[in-house]
């Protein structure tokens, strides 16, 4: 049998989990935000996100910045971007696989999140797939 592709999937496997439940409640104490009215627009405004019809910009006018914040755009961002920590024995794995194979990185987190937090799989091709992974646990 030939190997003609790898596919990971980024968060929680080459890199921590990005944006799940843990790393929102983090940021959002951080900030001071209201918890359960973060995770209630949360919840409406992530799907288009996941799918690419908004942007993170987007995004974070719906879920904090639809409030008088007393911190920027640019500090939010940093602390949800600080989230996303690499799996150092994943990449290496993934990193050495791809001398001998093509690799693929797929994910479900939106674009503008994603080329942040995909920037340590540079040697790999990025799929943005347009649609969500099924949710057990949202």
């Amino acid at each position: 049998m030939t190997i003609r592709a790898l596919f990971f999937d980024i968060g929680g496997v080459l890199l921590s989990n990005g944006w799940d439940r843990e790393q929102r409640a983090v940021v959002a104490a951080q900030f001071g935000l209201d918890a359960t009215d973060f995770n209630e627009r949360h919840k409406l405004a992530v799907p288009e996100l996941e799918l690419g019809r908004m942007t993170l910009d987007e995004y974070l006018e719906q879920t904090v910045f639809c409030h008088p914040q007393t911190f920027t755009r640019d500090e939010f961002r940093a602390a949800m971007e600080a989230q996303s920590t690499p799996h150092e024995g994943a990449l290496a794995l993934a990193r050495d696989l791809a001398t001998r194979h093509r690799l693929y990185a797929l994910n479900n987190e939106g674009r503008d999140l994603k080329t942040t937090a995909s920037a340590p799989m540079a040697s790999a091709t990025s799929c943005w797939r347009s649609s969500r992974p099924p949710r057990w646990n949202s």
